[in-house]
């Protein structure tokens, strides 16, 4: 009589089969192939220079290992300042806020072209999911961001209302002349085009100084003032076109500042 032996993996399939109705997706379901689902440039609308950009995958993701993703411009350099975060299957690209009128110092630039490379198989260095499912090629996806005088250029999406971080009219210390005043909130920095006012109590001489950002965040900014040398005790006004990342006129109870001035740093 013939006999035909099967391999062991063959009784365990038909095993299986006599509780479903199929031994085949197990593995391979998990190892499916990435997509991408969603992201902010789906719709071809130019983007904000301030708002996080999400992509929306098929799948949860595990921790990007480095050179998983590239965030470039359409030329390819590399864009500075860039955080990602991973949040199950949504992966968001924090972006740093401009510092100037020219909405220059940020990651982004004003109407300009940018690509995300999100690298694939068989590089070690691919994103992936937790099931171990990968890109069959690189993705690229391309946006173009806002030009500098649109009134979308700066979302301030999730930014915290503009308030100064400093008592009501308490004083404020400058040691050499150097001071700062920390804020919660965004500015527009297109709003930096007046400077400050800067009255010596003394003798009460006037002098216009400028306005630097020397932090710049969604939650907090800090404006950095040179006052001079001088010491003595003087008030300094904030022009009345600072204006938040929303588009909102600091209110006039915000623009004025009692400040010393002393040797010491």
């Amino acid at each position: 009589m013939l006999s035909v032996k099967y391999p062991h993996a063959v009784f365990a399939c038909v095993g299986v089969l006599l509780f479903s109705a199929s031994c085949t997706d197990g593995s391979r379901s998990s190892n499916q192939a990435l997509l991408v689902e969603d992201w902010s440039g789906s719709a071809g609308h130019l983007l904000p220079l301030d708002q996080p950009i999400f992509i929306k995958m098929s799948a949860g993701l595990l921790q990007p290992v480095p050179h998983s993703w590239e965030f470039a411009t359409a030329s390819g350099l590399k864009v500075e300042g860039v955080q990602l975060e991973v949040v199950d299957s949504l992966l968001r690209f924090h972006v740093a806020l401009p510092f100037d009128i020219l909405l220059q110092g940020g990651s982004l630039q004003p109407d300009t072209e940018y690509q995300i490379v999100l690298s694939s198989l068989p590089a070690l260095s691919s994103l992936r999911s937790t099931g171990g499912g990968a890109f069959a090629r690189d993705k690229r996806l391309l946006f173009k961001t806002e030009p500098l005088h649109s009134p979308t250029a700066l979302s301030g999406l999730g930014a915290l209302p503009l308030r100064p971080k400093v008592p009501a009219l308490s004083p404020l210390w400058a040691p050499l002349g150097q001071l700062d005043i920390p804020f919660s909130g965004a500015f527009d920095p297109r709003s930096f085009a007046e400077n400050a006012r800067w009255i010596q109590a003394n003798d009460g001489q006037e002098r216009l100084v400028s306005i630097q950002l020397k932090r710049h965040t969604p939650s907090a900014s800090v404006l950095s003032f040179d006052l001079g040398g001088a010491e003595g005790w003087g008030v300094l006004e904030l022009p009345a076109s600072l204006q938040s990342i929303t588009g909102e006129p600091l209110p006039k109870a915000y623009r004025q500042f009692r400040i010393k001035v002393v040797a010491s740093p």
